[in-house]
């Protein structure tokens, strides 16, 4: 029955999508016209005509080639039963780890909630995303690891252990030719199973240590075979084993760890306290799938089941990794649907949540866990911003290059050009500009970037900056300041507020509560 509704969802979502090639004669391509569903689309049809030029291949290879299986059916929808039959086998994926756990009723029910409660959630399984495949492989690993902890005691033949483990490895080294990023997610299972298998290999007992020493080379035999394929892909494609993806995304947008904290604050909690945007987080849109996932990392402290402990730890770690990417900003996050990155973890974190929170077992330690949960779901709620102004001695503008001297010695991280217009498209302001700290030249997106409301055009750099001259040179986007505006820079700080009391804050008001005028408080 849940499969039908998924289904009928699926199906009601691809008829009156607009974006759907083909639902909108303004704009027949629909998303194949978007840039990374264009570029799915390019290297499927570059792998029907055998068409291996690295022009032809951006992505990472897997999820185009399925939907180059399907070309021939429909050149337009070559990803429809792709993500018909991967959404599928996620929902269940996650229905078998939780039923025995919850029940049929309630593990469908939790699993569907995840999936498609939120209709701006459930739209990221009719959509192309590599996350697709991404999601349905991290389901399976999951299921693999709770396989072989339930079975590992048990006598069963050798051969049970090396299936398991052939599949295992074959789903955590699939992720390398799927979304490359994803395999750091991949990573506490993979150590789990791992630990498993030579605390086997090592142990006292003949059939479980020879049931072991199988596990491990059926399981580097499975991860194997899908990297020797990405590895055979970009040897034929780039001439190198490495291929180019990566160092094209980490070149060109770059990854900082540093600016995680700053960064997981606008994606989860106040989206318009660096980035001017409400309504762009994960408590504005998607608030229970907000608490869900904080409650479902916090629950990791119960040993027992394990797959639920290490499914806590994979959504830390990708929520991390995806932090770190320059690029994850809240301004896309519902806009240009980057919630797609971290659709798996929602039908998860809703069954474990509804696993600790039942009657029959709810002990005493569930009490204080689940309390010491709700507590820090709160405190994380509580987090807000403080600004403080930084004295600009002086600011001058010519057509559309500004230069401002701050008061030294100082650390900037915002600059508001107060007065200016644009409109609130960061990637589109961004572009074409450039910007200098003391005669240093910074690079758009991974050291800057521009966003825009009604009152102002702000300038967010990567990171806090010891500044005494600043130049910027703004986007052709950008109207050239006009008489009256003035320029506003600032460094941020964190700090603890009421709890969601900073979904209210705009920080483009000068003078706002949580602001301190140059040299802090008085």
């Amino acid at each position: 029955m849940a499969l039908v509704v998924l289904f009928c969802l699926y199906q009601y979502r691809y008829l009156t999508y607009p974006s759907v090639p083909g639902n909108n004669a303004q704009y027949p391509l629909g998303w194949w016209g978007w840039i990374d569903q264009g570029l799915y689309w390019k290297s499927a049809k570059a792998f029907a005509v055998l068409d291996l030029r690295p022009a032809s291949h951006f992505y990472p290879p897997l999820y185009p080639l399925f939907g180059a299986l399907f070309l021939p059916i429909s050149e337009m929808h070559p990803f429809y039963l792709v993500n018909l039959a991967l959404m599928a086998g996620f929902f269940l994926l996650v229905f078998r780890l939780f039923r025995p756990h919850l029940g049929p009723a309630a593990a469908a029910l939790f699993t569907l909630a995840g999936m498609v409660g939120y209709p701006i959630i459930g739209l990221q399984w009719v959509v192309p995303w590599t996350s697709t495949l991404g999601a349905f492989l991290l389901a399976a690993a999951l299921v693999l690891l709770d396989r072989f902890d339930r079975l590992r005691h048990s006598s069963l033949p050798a051969s049970t252990f090396a299936t398991n483990a052939i599949l295992f490895g074959i789903v955590v080294g699939a992720q390398i030719p799927v979304r490359t990023a994803d395999f750091a997610t991949t990573a506490p299972a993979a150590i789990a199973y791992a630990s498993l298998v030579v605390a086997m290999a090592v142990g006292n007992e003949p059939d479980a240590r020879r049931n072991g020493i199988v596990s491990i080379g059926a399981g580097a035999a499975g991860f194997a075979m899908p990297v020797l394929f990405f590895a055979t892909f970009n040897y034929l494609s780039a001439g190198t084993l490495a291929g180019t993806y990566f160092q094209a995304v980490a070149g060109g947008i770059g990854f900082d760890i540093f600016q995680v904290p700053e960064r997981l604050f606008s994606l989860l909690v106040a989206s318009q306290v660096y980035f001017l945007e409400f309504n762009a987080d994960w408590i504005s849109v998607i608030p229970i799938l907000f608490i869900a996932v904080v409650l479902a990392i916090v629950l990791i402290v119960f040993p027992e089941p394990l797959f639920m402990r290490v499914a806590g730890l994979m959504m830390a770690v990708h929520l991390i990794v995806y932090a770190s990417y320059r690029d994850s900003v809240p301004t896309g996050m519902f806009r240009y649907f980057n919630v797609h990155y971290y659709k798996w973890m929602f039908p998860i974190a809703l069954g474990i949540v509804a696993y600790r929170l039942k009657p029959s077992a709810f002990g005493r330690r569930e009490a204080i866990t689940v309390a010491t949960g709700a507590l820090i779901v709160l405190l994380v709620a509580s987090v807000t911003a403080q600004r403080r102004d930084v004295p600009i001695l002086a600011s001058t503008s010519e057509d559309r290059t500004v230069r401002l001297d701050v008061q030294q010695p100082n650390a900037i991280q915002i600059i508001d050009l107060v007065g200016v217009k644009a409109p609130p498209e960061s990637n589109a302001i961004t572009v074409e500009t450039s910007a200098t700290i003391d005669g240093r030249q910074l690079f758009p997106v991974r050291d800057y970037r521009f966003v825009a409301n009604e009152k102002l055009v702000r300038l967010i750099l990567a990171s806090p900056q010891n500044a005494g001259s600043v130049e910027i040179h703004l986007s052709k986007y950008v109207e050239p300041p006009k008489p009256g505006w003035t320029a506003r820079a600032s460094s941020m700080s964190f700090r603890l507020g009421l709890p969601f009391a900073q979904q209210r804050l705009d920080t483009s008001v000068p003078g706002s509560p949580f602001s301190l005028p140059p040299g802090g408080a008085h």
